[in-house]
């Protein structure tokens, strides 16, 4: 790739020198060298294709993904608009506007200009899998279901599709279709770490622990540097029983990434209910839970609740039911934990300690 940009930069230069106005060669170069990582002289470039001539669309829309990567999104908006007036039906640079739009969170524009990528080109895959993941975002799954089919019908060979498509398949619950579709992911791209890791989260949620451990140590041997793995997998092995190989699996992942809270959380858990003593440990567990929380600025019910039951192993009950009761009053936590706190709030109103039942 990089021998191919190379010719291609040198066959440019030699056009710039045969013909100094040739605007196409300074956006071809620009192009170049934007492929091979050289943004500012790739701007260089594209200015001076546009001075020499101000009214060529592909131009400003190639300045505007190099504006775009340099983090300028003013910039890279004001020139997609720009080839966009002047060439209303380039499809291009609606899309990259509307990507724009995307990673600034502002959803409405830009689905309407992927909408408008997708009209002047209904073949635009790319078009279709942004528009996807901007449903997911404002939660129109089905929408965004839709739209990777599609996008997946244009890019049959895309291990990516397939994998956005069973990250929203297992949201909505369709647990069956989305291992399908890291499965065909994993067939496209046997190295694929991420496909590995998904369908272990699927595999963990529908109950098969030993598939979902099995998955994410393939996930990991393939990538062994990804925090978030390590603590999916302990906390499969914890839910398996396998406590020792957990608490190994949360410290590692909290030496990848030291300020991993669920992590934390996880391996706080362990050391305040496990059912085997070996493995507890009150104070080290308060210490865990304690942190999670902080790092997580006090919004997640079941850290708080780690936090609880970390205070009821040392015996401290009447902060274990301060934790338990702060836990119960964050919004949403009664509709998904109410039932489980509050069985743990009679356990430390009667001086008792909770316990994790056996697997």
């Amino acid at each position: 790739m990089q021998g191919r940009l190379d010719e291609a930069i040198q066959a440019w230069d030699h056009a710039i020198v045969l013909d100094p106005t040739n605007d196409k060669a300074y956006t071809n170069r620009g192009t170049a060298k934007h492929e091979r990582g050289e943004f500012d002289q790739a701007i260089r470039d594209f200015n001076q294709a546009i001075r020499l001539n101000p009214t060529e669309p592909l131009a400003f829309y190639s300045r505007g993904r190099t504006w775009f990567v340099k983090g300028e999104l003013d910039k890279a908006i004001a020139d997609f608009s720009e080839a966009i007036r002047i060439n209303p039906k380039f499809a291009l640079p609606y899309f990259m506007r509307g990507y724009v739009h995307h990673v600034r969170r502002e959803m409405d524009k830009a689905i309407r200009d992927y909408d408008e990528a997708i009209r002047l080109d209904p073949t635009l895959a790319e078009a279709r899998a942004y528009r996807a993941g901007a449903w997911a975002i404002i939660g129109e799954l089905d929408k965004a279901i839709a739209d990777y089919t599609e996008a997946i019908r244009l890019d049959p060979k895309s291990e990516d599709l397939h994998i956005n498509r069973g990250v929203v398949l297992k949201t909505k619950g369709d647990f069956e279709n989305a291992i399908k579709d890291y499965t065909e992911a994993i067939h496209l791209n046997p190295m694929s770490w991420k496909a590995y890791y998904d369908r272990g989260l699927a595999l963990r949620i529908k109950g098969d622990l030993e598939g979902a451990i099995t998955d994410y140590t393939e996930g990991i041997r393939l990538n062994p540097n990804v925090a978030q793995a390590f603590n999916n997998r302990g906390y499969a092995r914890r839910q398996n029983g396998d406590y020792e190989q957990a608490l190994s699996d949360f410290d590692e992942a909290l030496r990848l990434n030291p300020k991993h809270d669920g992590a934390l959380a996880n391996r706080a858990i362990i050391r305040a209910t496990c059912p085997e003593s070996k493995y507890r440990d009150g104070a080290k567990a308060i210490a865990d839970a304690m942190e999670a929380c902080d790092l997580s600025r006090w919004s997640e019910p079941i850290y708080i609740d780690a936090l609880a039951a970390a205070y009821a192993e040392v015996g401290q009950f009447t902060e274990a039911l301060r934790y338990v009761k702060m836990a119960l009053a964050l919004p949403g936590c009664e509709r998904l934990y109410g039932a489980a706190f509050r069985e743990q709030m009679k356990l430390f109103e009667e001086r008792k300690p909770y316990r994790v039942p056996k697997p």
